[in-house]
């Protein structure tokens, strides 16, 4: 059979974009009916025939009959997914603390500066083993049940964060927990100065912070701490003089700046102190004197000028010396001659017969120096000198039977 004419032209212009797809489907079966009849009519393949691809292609309409957007249209942006919120601050948390209860917001505001400043927020943030999950620091619990912290009267009273493992830094934020009477965050390694604002903390009666890291200064404002009765910096790396403004503690019975740097003069203000039943500067680089009121707490083993206070063993033969001498009830020699008497003016090296060898007090030849005192009372403190090699107690004025401390 003869090969089917081609289809005419249209001649006439498309006015239309649905004629214009009409006009191309027809085109596209008229071909197709083509193809067949021809593949009917010769049986054998042509060797170099092509595949004819059978599938009727979507007619496509011409350019100019394209819909085109406005050019001032804008393109609807994709909806956006809801951020994330974020937790709710433990301390506007009405399951943390009461919101009607504005101080006790604020005081729960300086715990948690203080809680985010921790480099290791241990037992508070559930990360130590004796952790109590009802006690961590966060929204789970209301802020009366917070690890060492003390709520009365609707305030936070006591600070108690002696085993919480932790460390960091301490922040002038907690200056702000005016009603609180007890801080104790000893046996840590906070860092850093101790902040000027914990002057502000005019309730307390007791502050420990011994056993730390702690450096610079002991804060001037700490004056102000009328209420205080126990103060406690020792084991700490504080610096400095000693402020005289600690006299104005006058309440205060402990008071331990022990194992520190201070160095300078110890503040005559001190002598206010009357209330004090316990002094420990040791180990620190003061010098003397020491203050009258003071003499009888005061040992002059605690001067840098008496002992090197670097040398412990000696400082601590020292302290066994001096409580030997404070016993006697006749000192006889020992303070005779100015440049040998025992006491804050003159070195341990040449306190009256007390001979020093590799650190450590070795002999002690105290015949004959018309000393007075109850045996048993003086060989409790002798016997603390470990390192002593030679002890004369004889042709004195000593009394009772020799004690199993020098047998």
């Amino acid at each position: 059979m003869p090969p089917e004419p081609p289809a005419q032209r249209v001649s006439k212009p498309v006015k239309s974009g649905i004629t214009a797809a009409v006009a191309a489907v027809a085109v596209g079966l008229a071909a197709i009916l083509a193809v067949t009849l021809s593949t009917d009519s010769d049986p054998e393949p042509s060797t170099t025939a092509q595949p004819v691809d059978q599938t009727i292609a979507e007619p496509q309409l011409p350019a100019s009959t394209t819909e085109q957007t406005p050019a001032n249209s804008e393109t609807p942006e994709k909806p956006q997914p809801s951020p994330t919120p974020s937790p709710t601050p433990p301390c506007a948390d009405e399951t943390v603390v009461d919101q009607s209860l504005n101080l006790l917001v604020g005081d729960c505001k300086a715990l948690w500066a203080f809680y985010e400043a921790l480099e290791n927020k241990g037992t508070l943030g559930g990360n130590s083993l004796d952790s109590e999950p009802a006690m961590v620091w966060s929204n789970a619990n209301p802020i009366e049940n917070w690890y060492g912290v003390t709520v009365l009267n609707g305030r936070v009273a006591h600070l108690q964060l002696g085993d919480a493992v932790i460390y960091g830094k301490l922040v002038p934020e907690l200056g702000d927990l005016t009603e609180l009477s007890l801080l104790d965050i000893s046996g840590h390694s906070l860092t850093g100065r101790i902040p000027s604002e914990l002057g502000n903390l005019t309730k307390l009666s007791k502050l420990d912070l011994e056993l730390n890291n702690l450096s610079g200064n002991i804060p001037h404002p700490f004056g102000n701490l009328t209420e205080l009765q126990e103060l406690n910096l020792s084991r700490n790396r504080l610096l400095g003089s000693i402020p005289s403004e600690l006299g104005n503690l006058t309440g205060l019975q402990y008071l331990d700046l022990s194992r520190n740097d201070l160095s300078g003069s110890i503040p005559q203000e001190l002598n206010n102190l009357t209330e004090l039943q316990k002094l420990n500067l040791s180990y620190n680089r003061l010098r003397g004197p020491i203050p009258s009121g003071l003499t009888g707490l005061l040992s002059p083993c605690s001067l840098n000028t008496v002992v090197d206070q670097s040398m412990t063993q000696l400082v601590a033969d020292c302290e066994a010396l001096w409580a030997f001498y404070l016993v006697l009830t006749d000192r006889g020699d020992l303070d005779d001659d100015p440049t040998s008497a025992w006491g804050e003016t003159t070195r341990i090296e040449d306190w009256h017969r007390v001979t020093v060898s590799n650190g450590r007090v070795e002999s002690l030849p105290l015949y004959n120096s018309t000393l007075q005192g109850e045996l048993a009372e003086l060989a409790s403190e002798l016997g603390n000198l470990t390192g002593l090699r030679y002890l004369d107690l004889s042709s004195n004025d000593l009394s009772g039977p020799i004690p199993p401390q020098l047998g």
